[in-house]
């Protein structure tokens, strides 16, 4: 709570900042701006509703929860059992709507499961 008490004391006006510069006001008002915009994207962060690439979906509703914009991969396992998915593969040449899925220095296995469905491991050395 202290910590929102805090950003909304910066975003507030002084009314002392009539007696600056031009210059210093501008730079008050776009530090602002900013700081909301950051403030609103952190809002759509937590509350995971802003459509994305990526999101979380449990098996039993169809509420989904997104993932950041622009997060470029997500990230499973741990250590030396992670896996790494990210979309457009190689920065977009001739793989836009490819997912890409990279795995620690082991390599992974890929299996056939079903007609639409592959399983995919993390080989440790």
């Amino acid at each position: 709570m202290m910590r929102e008490y805090f950003a909304a004391k910066a975003l507030e006006i002084d009314p002392r900042e009539d007696r600056l510069p031009a210059w210093a006001r501008d730079k008050l008002s776009t530090m602002r701006r900013a700081a909301s915009e950051a403030a609103a994207e952190l809002a759509a962060l937590k509350t995971g509703t802003e459509p994305a690439s990526f999101w979380l979906q449990s098996w039993d509703d169809e509420k989904r929860f997104y993932l950041p914009k622009n997060s470029g991969r997500v990230m499973f396992g741990q250590g030396e059992t992670e896996l790494q998915l990210s979309e457009n593969f190689g920065g977009g040449g001739g793989y836009v709507g490819w997912l890409s899925v990279s795995g620690g220095p082991g390599g992974i296995v890929v299996a056939p499961h079903s007609s639409n469905v592959v399983l995919i491991r993390n080989v440790a050395d």
